[in-house]
């Protein structure tokens, strides 16, 4: 685990107070520690500033929804309490002093915002991580990939459908190189692909992609994956909607 995280975990700034986890031993999980010494203390103590401030360190935020978990909820409801509009002004500015070594929380935190549907602040901390990464690590790295994916689906979720089509294009030319056709992820993306040509009228270029990838996933994760239900489910609705129209 990157050190951000270590030290956020052992050792919380909270404002003007700082707190060990160390001196509270009933409460070392960092999930009650947070609610029972920190967020929620600090905003039912009408200190709202100094809960901003915490919300706002990034890598307090990767440690938190690392902590909790998937679906996330208890750092939603965080980001709740101070807004998200405020969050995208302050995650804007605050990217900008984070360790340039850092690329990890900016990752966690971002990936969480697209879960969230929060596509502004998660363009900020994905666009952050995705130029670290290909610096530090390489266009070619696993890593590096999942964020052009990632930036993609921001990117069609934001209405800029050319530019989506272009990082999906790049993501899925990568990942065919260096992971094969047989790999989750470069599938992953080619249905993401066949499904976003769909939605820009490319319909023939999207049934041949979207038809390709559901025969992948058949052969490599078999019938019942919700890879393959969910790209079966991009082709279906294609022939539905269009059907002999398609040439």
């Amino acid at each position: 685990m990157y050190s951000q995280i270590e030290h956020s975990k052992k050792h919380l700034q909270l404002g003007d107070l700082t707190m060990n986890c160390e001196s509270f031993p009933e409460f070392t999980s960092l999930p009650r520690y947070l609610t029972k010494w920190g967020i929620w203390h600090l905003l039912k103590s009408n200190r709202k500033k100094e809960a901003k401030n915490q919300l706002l360190y990034i890598p307090f935020m990767a440690a938190t929804c690392e902590a909790f978990g998937s679906p996330y909820l208890q750092p939603l409801l965080f980001w709740r309490a101070i807004g998200f509009e405020m969050a995208y002004h302050g995650y804007k500015l605050s990217i900008k002093e984070l360790d340039q070594s850092d690329h990890d929380s900016p990752t966690t935190v971002g990936s969480f915002m697209l879960a969230a549907g929060n596509y502004a602040c998660a363009e900020i901390l994905i666009g952050h991580a995705l130029k670290r990464k290909t610096s530090i690590l390489g266009k070619e790295h696993p890593s590096t990939l999942v964020l052009i994916n990632n930036m993609a689906i921001i990117q069609s979720e934001k209405g800029k459908k050319d530019e989506a089509l272009k990082l999906y294009r790049k993501s899925l030319e990568l990942k065919e190189s260096t992971l094969g056709y047989e790999n989750q992820s470069t599938l992953a993306t080619m249905a993401n692909l066949g499904a976003h040509l769909s939605k820009m009228g490319s319909l023939k270029e999207a049934k041949e992609i979207l038809e390709k990838a559901s025969d992948y996933h058949c052969k490599i994760l078999g019938t019942k994956n919700i890879g393959t239900l969910k790209t079966k489910s991009f082709l279906a609705n294609l022939l539905l909607q269009y059907g002999q129209n398609i040439e």
